[in-house]
C-alpha cells in the first residue's frame, strides 16, 4: 500500500463543516454552486524500496447543487513526481484528466458514474475524535486500469492551511 497525507482535505470542494459532537467532530461537506478550490495532493509511498513521491495539482469547480449533493467538474494538472529523489519525466495516468463528479455530504459518489481518479475523502457517518479511523472501499487507477483498494483514514489533527483551520488526515492504500 501507499500512504498520502492530505492536509488540507476537507477545506477543498465544499464547505467543509467539521461540527464539534460529544467528544469528537462530525465531518460533513455543504457544497455551494459556484465555488472553486484549488489544492494540491500530495502522495508518499515506499516502491521496491525506494522513497517515491509525487505532488498533483487539482482544480474543483461545484456546477450545482441538489439535495445537498454537489456536482463537481474536477481538473487534475501535471503530476510533478521524483523516485530516490530523482525526477520522474513520465506522465502520470492522472495528469490533466477533466471530468465531472456527484458527491453527497459524506463524499461517496452519489450517481455511481463520476470522475475516474479518487480525489476526495468518504467521510465517516459517525462522529471522529483525533487519532480515530475508518475504512472505506474504492476503485483506484493503476496505469491504464482501476483496481480495487481499501483507503483506510486517519485523524491526525488540525493544522492551518492558507490562514484556513483544517482537519488534516492521514490515508492508507491498500
Amino acid at each position: 500500500g501507499f500512504t498520502c497525507l492530505a492536509a488540507a482535505v476537507l477545506a477543498t470542494n465544499a464547505t467543509a463543516q467539521v461540527t464539534p459532537s460529544g467528544k469528537g467532530f462530525l465531518l460533513r461537506a455543504k457544497y455551494t454552486r459556484g465555488a472553486i478550490a484549488k489544492y494540491t495532493l500530495n502522495t508518499s509511498m515506499v516502491v521496491m524500496g525506494t522513497k517515491a513521491l509525487v505532488s498533483t495539482s487539482i482544480r474543483e469547480r461545484v456546477l450545482s447543487v441538489s439535495n445537498g449533493v454537489g456536482e463537481l467538474e474536477i481538473q487534475m494538472g501535471k503530476s510533478k513526481a521524483t523516485m530516490g529523489g530523482d525526477p520522474i519525466g513520465k506522465q502520470m495516468p492522472m495528469d490533466n484528466q477533466k471530468g465531472t463528479v456527484k458527491l453527497d455530504a459524506l463524499g461517496r459518489n452519489a450517481d455511481g458514474t463520476g470522475f475516474k481518479v479518487q480525489t476526495h475523502v468518504e467521510l465517516p457517518k459517525a462522529p471522529v475524535k483525533i487519532g480515530d479511523q475508518w475504512t472505506t472501499d474504492t476503485t483506484a487507477p493503476v496505469g491504464k486500469s482501476r483496481q480495487k483498494a481499501r483507503v483506510t483514514y486517519k485523524v491526525v489533527g488540525f493544522a492551518t492551511v492558507s490562514g484556513k483551520r483544517v482537519l488534516k488526515l492521514a490515508e492508507t492504500f491498500s
